[in-house]
């Protein structure tokens, strides 16, 4: 964003009729805040200057914000209960969690929602093949006949 300053000679309509809506958003503005807050803000004029002033102060950089939403998804895919918690308790803390991150523009979709199974981690599938043992006196074609009908495969399924 590039401010460009003119001179009242050199306004146009438009400039002209934001003057009154810069003064009036900077009144709401300044009405808003306390004492303290108007303290930090009073030195700049134009309303969109003290909004981003009060954007940084109280949001942060866009880094800062980056870093925030890091942090509470870290917590929300580690969420458990904590020992001596009612589960009103963690209700509560899991619902500060997720709204602050809301805040912060993070939203998860309702199949994202799995607490404690990183959304990474995938289902593992083990086979296990049971075959019969061959005694000496049998020969190639009856092994292979009897071992296609023996076979059993046995699935087991790491969650």
């Amino acid at each position: 964003d590039l401010a460009v300053l003119n001179n009242r000679e050199n306004w146009i309509d438009v400039d002209k009729k934001q003057i009154p809506l810069n003064s009036k958003a900077k009144s709401i503005l300044c009405y808003a805040l306390s004492k303290k807050e108007f303290n930090m803000i009073s030195a700049y004029n134009p309303a969109m200057e003290i909004w981003e002033k009060l954007r940084i102060t109280y949001e942060g950089t866009d880094k800062v914000k980056e870093t925030r939403i890091d942090i509470l998804v870290a917590q929300y895919e580690r969420f458990q209960i904590q020992s001596g918690e009612s589960i009103t308790q963690m209700y509560n803390r899991f619902k500060d969690n997720t709204n602050e991150l809301a805040g912060l523009g993070k939203t998860y979709e309702i199949e994202d929602m799995r607490l404690g199974e990183s959304p990474n981690k995938k289902k593992h599938i083990n086979a296990l093949k049971a075959t019969k043992e061959t005694t000496d006196g049998e020969s190639e074609d009856d092994k292979s006949n009897e071992s296609s009908e023996d076979e059993e495969a046995f699935f087991s399924i790491r969650l």
